[in-house]
């Protein structure tokens, strides 16, 4: 190997280009744990001149970050380019970002290639990394592929069944010194972007495990909250359960079969009863036989809200299996009329599958108003002013046409 291209990919050249990068701060406060251990590893590897085994190391991490920031970026099957009415996505999940996913399948998704799934092309809208990360991960794969299945240093895997092609590499050592910094460098990238959204995501969402109004009440507001689903609607929200009225939803959320469970319970299914609904309210009242053990509120005594009142809205927004209850400050707005009804705009996003969910006064005890209206994910929940609420004492019209047993079809 050329004396002069060792020394420009020596750990020590690494290292000072890094420190220009960290403008004084440390690896350590600046890359999570996870990663941090990885690229040490890494380095300490190439101090002792094992650079394959090194960049092995690198794209170890790599392959773990790209799963992690597909979960993360990929929310929904909306950022796809075609109506994807037979693949969930929870299957994309699995197929490009789960734990037997492959490297080169998830990485051509993220760049805007075109991908195979079971004979459907699919294509994200918008490609989530650039086209050098893509080069300079796809090159660490294809690296570590040769490395694998070559006679080299270190055998990472057993059985490795990759199947590539590339030209003779004459040096692979040199390949390999060549490729660990801007490895680096990309794992730093796709870390500290992942490390803001988390930022971003905990602000937004203003979790209220660390929010003293609560205190206790966290699990109890969660037990009195159900999610609702319809696979033939395709329709999810949330309900929960009112003393002396019976479970409250909105009307929106009620599908031609729906459903019922608890949050950590998915796998046990009621289907529900249809007590009252109102559509013109976007209210319903419903029963759900046979779900036993679940927390009832009760309405506030003058639950009139004013603008500038703070209160939670509780729900399963998106709901994934594994979710816990979303509980969200929220702050009234404004005021806006719906068929006779003043909604109340939040400042804070309700998201799509938070319909139906209680808002509750800050203590936790009482019901003030029920989720209504929203965005479909919590990145676009600044694109709409419509985050709205009904005011609880608008369920006295859903409760009137129950007694006066007025018909109404889902």
């Amino acid at each position: 190997m050329n004396k002069d291209k060792k020394n420009e990919y020596s750990l020590s050249v690494i290292e000072s280009n890094l420190e220009k990068k960290l403008k004084g701060s440390s690896l350590e406060d600046v890359i999570r744990p996870m990663y941090y251990k990885e690229i040490v590893q890494c380095t300490n590897i190439l101090d002792i001149e094992y650079p394959i085994t090194a960049l092995s190391i690198l794209g170890r991490a790599l392959d773990k970050i790209t799963k992690e920031y597909c979960d993360q970026v990929i929310v929904d099957t909306g950022m796809f380019n075609l109506k994807l009415d037979k693949v969930t996505y929870e299957k994309l999940a699995d197929v490009f970002w789960g734990s037997s996913s492959k490297l080169d399948n998830r990485i051509d998704l993220m760049v805007g290639k075109c991908v195979d799934l079971d004979g459907i092309k699919l294509k994200l809208n918008k490609k989530i990394i650039n086209n050098r990360d893509y080069n300079i991960i796809n090159s660490i794969y294809l690296l570590r592929c040769d490395h694998i299945c070559g006679e080299t240093e270190y055998m990472e895997e057993d059985n490795c069944n990759y199947e590539f092609c590339m030209d003779p590499i004459s040096d692979l050592e040199s390949m390999a010194r060549s490729y660990i910094e801007p490895g680096i460098n990309t794992l730093f990238k796709l870390d500290i972007f992942l490390k803001e959204l988390y930022t971003n995501l905990t602000q937004k969402e203003n979790e209220l495990k660390v929010d003293n109004h609560l205190g206790t009440h966290i699990e109890d507001i969660s037990e009195g909250i159900v999610i609702l689903e319809c696979d033939e609607s395709n329709k999810q929200g949330t309900a929960f359960l009112v003393k002396d009225v019976g479970f409250v939803t909105c009307a929106h959320v009620i599908g031609t079969n729906t459903h019922a469970f608890k949050g950590n319970n998915f796998k046990c299914k009621y289907p529900i009863k249809v007590k009252g609904i109102m559509k013109s309210i976007d209210l319903a009242i419903i029963e759900i036989p046979g779900l036993q053990g679940v927390k009832s509120f009760e309405i506030k005594p003058e639950s009139k809200l004013s603008i500038m009142d703070e209160i939670y809205i509780a729900g399963y927004p998106n709901y994934r299996i594994g979710d816990s209850c979303r509980i969200v400050k929220s702050q009234v707005a404004a005021e806006r009329p719906i068929s006779g009804i003043n909604r109340l705009l939040l400042d804070k996003g309700i998201i799509c599958g938070n319909s139906g969910g209680p808002a509750l006064t800050l203590d936790g005890e009482y019901v003030v108003g029920v989720a209504v209206t929203g965005a479909d994910n919590i990145d676009k929940a600044s694109d709409t002013e419509n985050n709205a609420i009904i005011p609880i004492d608008a369920i006295e019209h859903v409760i009137k046409s129950i007694k006066n047993h007025t018909e109404f079809k889902v």
